[in-house]
């Protein structure tokens, strides 16, 4: 921050809607942060998804880790960009019958180190490629 008495938001990104929680807002063990170089950082973050449905009411929609760059420009000027994301838990998982919360709500940590992602959700442990999140492998 250039000015205490004047703080000003360079960038945001939106996440769902209302009812959309990340662990990170109560415990900061939930936010991944790494230095990449002196203009470029990561940030990981755990995040619950809600949206509206069509008839207008809050639904859980997925969970999972969700990554953004933070880019510093050559004026000093700050970024924030989604980088992607490693979706954990779905609402439509079951094929029988959809959840309507997230079953490992609460309970997510990860660790970047250099491009690699490492996620425990639950009891359950993904790893990943941070310039490719498609490819991330299934819990072990």
């Amino acid at each position: 921050m250039r000015d205490l008495t004047e703080p000003k938001v360079a960038s945001s990104l939106v996440f769902g809607e209302i009812g959309t929680r990340s662990e990170a807002l109560w415990d900061l063990r939930a936010i991944s942060l790494l230095n990449i170089d002196g203009s470029s950082k990561r940030l990981a973050l755990s995040i619950d998804i809600w949206e509206k449905d069509e008839s207008g009411l809050n639904k859980w929609v997925e969970s999972g880790l969700f990554g953004n760059d933070i880019i510093t420009n050559d004026a000093g000027e700050l970024s924030l960009s989604s980088n992607g994301k490693l979706i954990t838990e779905d609402a439509n998982d079951d094929i029988n019958e959809s959840q309507s919360y997230p079953l490992n709500s609460g309970v997510g940590r990860s660790v970047l180190h250099g491009d690699v992602i490492f996620y425990l959700n639950g009891n359950h442990i993904y790893t990943g490629q941070w310039d490719n999140w498609s490819q991330a492998q299934d819990p072990f």
